[in-house]
């Protein structure tokens, strides 16, 4: 009743949320809560408790969404094997996958292990595994996985969910999302384009490949910029108010962070928070100014 299979699903539309949320093992669902608490210490503070649950909630059904039709077109290339429309899957894995991506773009440089604590000597081998190798590690873990298990049962759905997440992710963070009035949206960084995310030997064909597509979503990020509402200029004044007191509290603790840095790793953390602060404080004054 909550998994995501293919021929149920116009009698139980449902699932297209429920299956994100439900976990074939409790292995599976062990590394996810753990995934979850890792990386959601390090978006929430950036981003908001309200912008990481949207952005949970909108991935989950896009991944839902997006692997529902994908195991359609494989029900049709495969010459009607009858698995694709009947194999039930779900899982959290295409969220947790979407989120490793976020971290990437937010905290790329930030050790896994042994950043800050006693237990930094301890694993301090492992100091060259940072957030930026997770998306790539995971990805390629799990396609090993579903490959070995002959791709039966739920575990086609676990890589369908996994690339998908990780590809919605993407569009949203670098085409949609808000970064407050006025400022634009997305990250049209060159170190977060599509093809950045490759080893480099990949990146001159995945650019060609993925070309159409970033053509496609940079159109409809302008169109959904055009239909956007413009703000009521004496509600934007008030607000504006609100936020100038709002920022000079948060640049105060900022500059106290900033003068508390360590000269041991945890610096590396620290100032990454504080830079990416800074910039979208940043990014709001030139728009109050505008």
């Amino acid at each position: 009743m909550l998994a995501l299979q293919a021929y149920a699903v116009m009698s139980k539309p449902w699932v297209l949320v429920t299956s994100g949320y439900y976990e074939m093992s409790f292995f599976a669902l062990t590394f996810d809560a753990c995934g979850l608490l890792y990386i959601g210490k390090g978006l929430e503070p950036i981003w908001g408790a309200s912008e990481l649950t949207r952005f949970i909630l909108g991935v989950n059904v896009a991944v839902a969404v997006m692997s529902w039709i994908s195991m359609f077109f494989l029900y049709v290339f495969s010459a009607g094997d009858e698995f694709y429309l009947f194999a039930k899957f779900g899982g959290f894995h295409g969220v947790l996958a979407a989120l490793m991506l976020a971290l990437r773009q937010v905290l790329p440089e930030e050790p896994v292990v042994g950043g800050d604590g006693d237990d930094a000597q301890a694993f301090a081998s492992l100091r060259w595994f940072r957030n930026k190798h997770l998306i790539g590690t995971y990805l390629t873990f799990t396609a090993i996985y579903a490959f070995m298990s002959g791709g039966k049962h739920h575990h086609i759905g676990l890589y369908l969910f996994d690339i998908w997440g990780a590809y919605c992710a993407w569009i949203y963070l670098r085409y949609f999302q808000p970064h407050g009035v006025g400022a634009p949206r997305g990250d049209d960084s060159a170190d977060f384009a599509f093809a950045a995310l490759f080893p480099p030997r990949a990146r001159p064909m995945i650019s060609r490949v993925a070309a159409p597509l970033r053509a496609v979503a940079t159109k409809l990020a302008r169109r959904v910029d055009a239909v956007a509402p413009t703000p009521d200029v004496e509600v934007a004044s008030t607000s504006s108010a609100a936020a100038i007191a709002a920022d000079a509290v948060v640049r105060a603790k900022l500059d106290a962070s900033a003068s508390a840095l360590d000269t041991d790793d945890s610096k590396i953390k620290r100032q990454a928070r504080i830079d990416r602060a800074r910039k979208l404080l940043d990014a709001r004054d030139d728009a109050d100014a505008d």
